[in-house]
C-alpha cells in the first residue's frame, strides 16, 4: 500500500521518523514495503487487537496501529528503553494515534506475562535470540486464526532462527512461510 493511501497525520508522521531514523545509529526501521505489507496484512485480516515486541521509535507501530484503528482496534507496543518509547509515543500522537497505542516499557519477557490475550496480529521484532522465547510465552494468549509476523529473517542473518522456523513450520496448529518482503518477513498463521 503507498504510504499516499494512508491518513494525512500518519503519512506525515511516517516520514517524519524515517527521517529521524536516517539520522540515528540505533534505528533499525523496517522499510517502508514491509510496514505497508503489515498494514495490508491486517486490513484484509480483519485484525483489531494487537501486538508489537521492540517500538524502537514507532515507524512499524504507526504502519500497524493505522490498520487496526481503521479495523476498530488497539495495539500494544513494547519496548525496553524509555527514552525510545517516549519518542514513540510522540510520533503516534502527531499521527492521531495515541488513543488507540497502549505502550509498555521494560523487558519483553516480563511485560508478555503481564498482558492477557487474545491477540490477533503479532509483529516480532526485538531481541532475536530471545524470539523463540518469546513466541512460546504469547502463544496461549493468540486467537484463532492470529497472525504472526517475523522480521528479519534474511537480513541481518540470526544465528537462531533454523531453530526459531523450524519451530513455527514444524507445528500442525500453525502455517509459517517465508514472504520475501522487506529484510525477509516469517508470516505465520494459527490454524
Amino acid at each position: 500500500m503507498p504510504a499516499t493511501e494512508l491518513d494525512e497525520p500518519v503519512r506525515t508522521a511516517l516520514a517524519e521518523v524515517a527521517a529521524f531514523n536516517r539520522s540515528r545509529d540505533d534505528a533499525l526501521a523496517i522499510p517502508e514495503e514491509a510496514g505497508a505489507f503489515m498494514h495490508a496484512l491486517i486490513l484484509a485480516s480483519g485484525a483489531t487487537r494487537g501486538l508489537e515486541l521492540g517500538t524502537s521509535y514507532g515507524y512499524s507501530g504507526l504502519w500497524i496501529a493505522s490498520a487496526l484503528h481503521r479495523n476498530g482496534g488497539r495495539l500494544v507496543t513494547i519496548e525496553r528503553e524509555s527514552r525510545k518509547s517516549e519518542i514513540a509515543g510522540r510520533h503516534f500522537e502527531r499521527a492521531g494515534l495515541s488513543e488507540c497505542i497502549d505502550r509498555r516499557i521494560g523487558a519483553i519477557a516480563d511485560a508478555l506475562s503481564g498482558l492477557s490475550g487474545p491477540f490477533d496480529f503479532v509483529f516480532v521484532d526485538a531481541d532475536k535470540e530471545a524470539s523463540l522465547d518469546y513466541v512460546r510465552r504469547f502463544r496461549p494468549k493468540l486467537a484463532a486464526r492470529a497472525v504472526i509476523v517475523t522480521d528479519n529473517i534474511l537480513h541481518p542473518p540470526h544465528f537462531n532462527w533454523p531453530e526459531y522456523l523450524a519451530v513455527l513450520r514444524n507445528d500442525a496448529n500453525l502455517f509459517s512461510t517465508l514472504v520475501p518482503v522487506g529484510n525477509g518477513m516469517e508470516l505465520t498463521i494459527v490454524r
